[in-house]
């Protein structure tokens, strides 16, 4: 950015892609509300009768049931240590530092970013 006027134009259409990016995602989270609710009444009538697989113009429409697993918070983590370590003496002692150790060597990563707060009216 050579000069303030070069400076203010990407001001300006920084502030425009942002605008519109918003407004996007606005629809976009509409979208999703509507599919997840259209999903919930197809997942109904697919599992009362039986259905897996429903053919569609492009392929098929499919009901699946999986199984996936918990993200770990420390209550978890240490709930689950402690049922590790329930024959040892030192059950709360040694959960609480292995816990303790875990969630203090995590990786941080840091990221850069330009937002922009909007004052409501």
């Amino acid at each position: 950015m050579e000069t303030k006027d070069q400076l203010v134009g990407a001001v300006k259409k920084w502030i425009s892609l942002d605008n519109d990016l918003r407004e996007l995602a606005k629809l976009a989270k509409e979208k999703r509300e509507q599919k997840k609710s259209l999903s919930l009444e197809l997942m109904n009538v697919m599992k009362t009768n039986e259905i897996e697989c429903l053919d569609i113009n492009d392929g098929q429409l499919c009901y699946k049931k999986s199984k996936t697993k918990k993200a770990l918070n420390k209550d978890s983590l240490l709930n689950i240590l402690q049922k590790y370590y329930k024959d040892t003496d030192q059950t709360n002692s040694r959960s609480n530092d292995v816990t303790q150790f875990i969630l203090n060597n995590r990786d941080v990563v840091d990221k850069e970013n330009i937002t922009r707060k909007i004052r409501k009216t």
